[in-house]
């Protein structure tokens, strides 16, 4: 294991092998110059190449071994060919009871919204007037579900919707007789 004065060492002089100021200062050593004056690009390519040396120097033997097993041990290998596929994206076990309280707020923020929004005064409030909802109400709708209420982004509704759909189906039809809840289905060849 490197010792906490070796690892700062190591670090300075990993750092200093790409400072420019150290490259420079190594640089004049090596032409034999004053501070200030200006070495060539092979006199700085030269100091980089010893501060690269010398910083490498300490990666050798268990160091190395230990940096290369850590490696192995973290390395990820990706499949390009052969690409996993979602089946079903939920919250969180609690994925219907969560569908259920985000389709429950909804429908609560409509009512609650119904007086001040055109398009849903006419939803709830005049049904015959239905055909007159415009896209310009349905943008004003949007707006204020976007300022006031943005959990209830159209995308993450739908997907509650269709959660809840689709439990509903689950449980009214299944092919062993009882639905999820243990209840007789009435679509099982029992009552047929």
């Amino acid at each position: 294991m490197v010792e906490p004065m070796a690892r700062n060492r190591m670090a300075w002089q990993l750092f200093n092998a790409i400072d420019a100021d150290a490259i420079e200062t190594k640089a004049l050593e090596i032409v034999r110059q004053v501070k200030g004056t200006d070495p060539d690009d092979t006199a700085r390519e030269k100091a980089q190449e010893l501060l690269v040396k010398d910083a490498a120097k300490i990666f050798t033997g268990q160091l190395v071994e230990l940096l290369d097993t850590i490696r192995r041990e973290k390395d990820q290998t990706l499949n390009h060919d052969h690409l996993d596929k979602v089946i079903r994206a939920e919250w969180d076990k609690d994925a219907t009871t969560n569908a259920k309280t985000l389709a429950k707020d909804f429908s609560a923020w409509l009512v609650a919204n119904k007086d001040q929004l055109a398009a849903l005064t006419i939803f709830y409030d005049q049904p015959f007037r239905r055909r007159e909802i415009t896209f310009a109400m349905l943008e004003d709708v949007m707006s204020k579900l976007r300022s006031d209420a943005p959990r209830f982004a159209p995308l993450r509704v739908w997907q509650a919707y269709r959660h809840l759909r689709q439990t509903a189906a689950q449980r009214t039809y299944s092919p062993c007789g009882f639905d999820s809840a243990g209840q007789r289905n009435r679509y099982s060849s029992h009552y047929l």
